[in-house]
């Protein structure tokens, strides 16, 4: 599971997400990825994050890059 996040304001997550797919490739793994364009706050808006939630819950799920 990949979900980017920035770590500052300053961060771009289309350069973070490259990078997550690098190292997800280099260590032998397929990359599911979940990015929302919602507030943290506004679980509603957040599908992706409860399809992630939900993969997680079906043990789809074996590490997660943030």
């Amino acid at each position: 599971m990949v979900t980017p996040r920035p770590r500052d304001k300053d961060q771009n997550l289309k350069l973070r997400l490259v990078s997550m797919r690098r190292y997800a490739a280099a260590c032998g793994r397929e990359a599911t990825e979940y990015e929302d364009r919602a507030l943290a706050a506004d679980l509603v808006r957040r599908t992706a994050w409860r399809y992630s939630l939900e993969d997680a819950q079906r043990r789809k799920v074996d590490r997660v890059l943030v």
